[in-house]
């Protein structure tokens, strides 16, 4: 890519060029790391939704002692399994978003060490790798939606009502 060999060959001018020189070469590799973190973040969450699932199917309708009835049983699971699907694909979303970092970072390294320019390639591999993250964020998104919806129908189940208004107006 022309615009960062420019960056490179002026880098190498100054005084601080081989510094300069790695910021340039490796800025989109700090990149994966945030998409790592997002996807640590979420893969906790997809973890939690299951055992919540596995916890009620093995515990059912008289979990924490109480008869709430296996209709809503049934909607918190469905609801739950709409979420572990909203969250898996967030999951492959960051995935394919990471593939296409690390193809842009490849493609980068090519054009720098063969002088091989392919400047729309890299830009049209970086832009890539953003789409699916925007996509897994609007995901999330939703997925946050959901779980704010069932928390309320569970307490309106359970009564705690009081709760609800107390933690209101707290904010």
């Amino acid at each position: 890519m022309a615009i960062f060999r420019s960056i490179l060959e002026d880098c190498m001018t100054s005084d601080n060029n081989i510094i300069q020189a790695l910021s340039v070469a490796v800025a989109p590799v700090f990149m994966l790391t945030g998409i790592g973190v997002i996807m640590s973040s979420i893969n906790t969450r997809f973890g939690r939704i299951v055992d919540r699932i596995r916890t009620l199917l093995r515990e059912g309708k008289t979990l924490y002692k109480q008869q709430i009835g296996s209709t809503h049983v049934a909607s918190e699971i469905k609801a739950l399994f709409k979420r572990a699907k909203l969250l898996r694909g967030c999951l492959i979303l960051l995935t394919i978003s990471v593939f296409f970092v690390a193809f842009t970072v490849f493609l980068i390294f090519v054009e720098l060490i063969l002088d091989f320019d392919v400047p729309y390639l890299v830009a049209i591999s970086f832009c890539a790798s953003l789409i699916p993250i925007i996509i897994a964020m609007i995901l999330y998104t939703q997925d946050l939606a959901i779980s704010l919806r069932t928390i309320d129908a569970d307490i309106k189940v359970r009564g705690n009502r009081a709760v609800l208004k107390e933690l209101a107006e707290e904010d």
